[in-house]
């Protein structure tokens, strides 16, 4: 995306949000001042007797405490629910704006990102954040007008209390704004760590089976040891911080009772003050230390969240696409050739210039590295050339819709594995509304109907991720019929028949071969390239060469080094 996107937190909250915790906030401290104000007329009551009032009077005194007692508890009970549910559904909504932009983000981004930073974006971050919105925003916004309340209160009794109240918070403040600064620093490193530690169990998860046959079970255990016991070491570390965060805050509420206490009593020696007005200021006080306590993790939550709040922007100004862009207009034709115009790939590809007539099969042979893969994920819109132009008929697929240009894609590549989940998820995924005959007829064009009545479940039996619980070449058939599913015009095979076995390999090409779509197919394999319409020969990201598939087999026969390759070709 070209302008930068700056995420702020208070764009996090729509205006609605803000005003219902702003409301809730006043409605709390304005049921504070309505307690404590019903509070005293009780208290002076039973300290100066009843004569002065009627018996009415009294129980109506006693009516408004116990309501406002009521309408203070049911608002505490608020106080913590309307800034969670705020806060979850803020992160809702920046996780569907997270995804959004990592969907139109290359598949070259991804693989140069660890997959535990990118869990750590979807999952550690929002909550980082939302804890943030939650407990540190929302609420800190409703203890910060609560105490208020309290500390007016208690300025109505004696303006000698609110101050030995307002010294003592403010105080807690300057000290929790010096422990948070370390706590920050400490909370980068602790992020840091836990990415790592994510990554490698990720990865160790993953290669379990290439870490068991190597022998490397012990190496992998140490290294995990070494990365857990930093991690561990760190989180102490931040946890001592945190919790000198909450001493501090509690401290500064007792000094305040304390103080309370002291003044209180020498005032009503001196006669300036009444028992039950003490007594009011001390419940006042006791009240305001659940507000001080929460105001004392604000520094603490909003030092986490800053992380998080700095990683989420980084991730969301990476290069990002709108898959369905309206500036741009979709790829119309389902029948066309395709035309490469001096197009390059920092690293991959150079000067490419070639022609695919409409319904042609073309092998790509050349040694690894030479660029063939690339030259599909350019057709696909999955890498952005440096320079020159892919068009399908007069279309610049640079100036087409991304979504428009996968609908007309089939593609089948080792980065495109299966997804957990059942066949028919996998069979449907890029026609979900497919019907059952259409299905009915791809499974047994690609020989899959055994499989599928082979499970009691059958088409809802479910596959493990990357289809590791079915054999590789009826998770490569499916993977082809996945890609063949709405039969898209064009077809892309990164050499998909090189796992098979010969049995499987000839179903493929049987497959293949009935296809009335235009193919483009990586391989090595001679009787693959016996197949195809056109053969060309890649070298160091350049097209070398384009001939009939006869004349190239022709022409590797003549080749000593080549001979072997040709002992399955009739």
């Amino acid at each position: 995306m070209s302008e930068l996107q700056t995420l702020r937190m208070r764009d996090c909250l729509t205006r609605s949000e803000i005003i219902t915790v702003l409301g809730t906030a006043l409605a709390s401290a304005a049921s504070v001042i309505l307690l404590f104000l019903s509070m005293k007329t009780v208290l002076k009551t039973l300290e100066y007797g009843t004569t002065s009032l009627t018996r009415s009077e009294n129980l109506t005194a006693l009516a408004i405490l116990l309501a406002a007692a009521t309408a203070h508890s049911v608002l505490k009970g608020l106080e913590f629910a309307v800034p969670e549910a705020i806060g979850f559904q803020a992160v809702s909504r920046l996780r569907m704006s997270l995804h959004k932009h990592m969907s139109g983000m290359s598949a070259r981004q991804i693989q140069h990102r660890s997959r535990g930073s990118l869990i750590l974006r979807l999952t550690g971050d929002l909550t980082m954040l939302r804890t943030w919105l939650s407990r540190g925003l929302g609420r800190g916004i409703i203890a910060g007008i609560s105490m208020m309340a309290c500390i007016l209160i208690v300025g109505t009794i004696s303006p000698k209390l609110a101050g030995v109240i307002t010294i003592c918070v403010f105080s807690g403040i300057i000290v929790s704004f010096a422990i948070g600064r370390r706590l920050q620093k400490v909370t980068a490193r602790v992020r840091r760590k836990r990415s790592l530690l994510t990554s490698n169990i990720d990865e160790q998860v993953h290669g379990l089976a290439t870490i068991q046959t190597s022998g490397r079970f012990n190496g992998e255990l140490s290294r995990l040891a070494r990365q857990s016991e930093s991690l561990t070491a760190s989180l102490v570390r931040e946890a001592r911080l945190r919790g000198w965060l909450r001493s501090t805050a509690s401290a500064s509420g007792w000094l305040a009772m304390c103080g309370i206490i002291g003044l209180g009593g020498f005032d009503i020696a001196n006669g300036a003050l009444d028992l039950s007005s003490v007594m009011v200021a001390i419940v006042a006080t006791r009240l305001l230390q659940g507000y001080v306590s929460t105001l004392g993790l604000v520094y603490d939550y909003w030092c986490r969240a800053e992380v998080s709040r700095r990683k989420l922007e980084d991730f969301l100004n990476s290069s990002s696409q709108l898959l369905a862009d309206p500036a741009l207009e979709p790829l119309r034709h389902n029948r066309a050739p395709i035309r490469f115009e001096s197009l390059s790939v920092d690293g991959a590809l150079q000067d490419i210039t070639a022609l695919v007539p409409a319904g042609w099969h073309v092998a790509i042979v050349g040694p690894s590295g030479s660029g063939k893969t690339t030259l599909l994920h350019a057709i696909a819109r999955m890498v952005k050339p440096q320079k020159g132009s892919v068009f399908i008929g007069d279309q610049d697929l640079a100036s087409c819709q991304i979504a428009s240009v996968f609908r007309k894609i089939g593609l089948v590549s080792p980065d495109l594995p299966l997804l957990r989940g059942t066949i028919r998820r996998n069979l449907c995924y890029r026609k979900p509304a497919a019907g059952d005959v259409e299905m009915s007829a791809l499974l047994t064009r690609c020989g899959l109907k055994p499989l599928v009545d082979s499970f009691s479940d059958g088409l809802d039996h479910w596959i493990t991720e990357e289809g590791r619980n079915i054999s590789v070449g009826e998770r490569q058939r499916l993977a082809l019929a996945r890609a063949m599913m709405g039969s898209p015009p064009i077809l892309l095979l990164d050499d998909p028949i090189a796992p098979l076995d010969r049995k499987n390999r000839q179903i493929f090409r049987r497959i293949i071969a009935q296809y009335a779509g235009t193919i483009l197919h990586v391989t090595e394999d001679p009787d693959d390239i016996v197949i195809a319409d056109l053969v060309w020969t890649m070298e160091n990201g350049r097209l070398v060469s384009t001939e009939t598939s006869q004349s190239y087999l022709n022409r590797m026969r003549q080749q000593p080094d080549a001979i072997h390759q040709f002992s399955l070709v009739g």
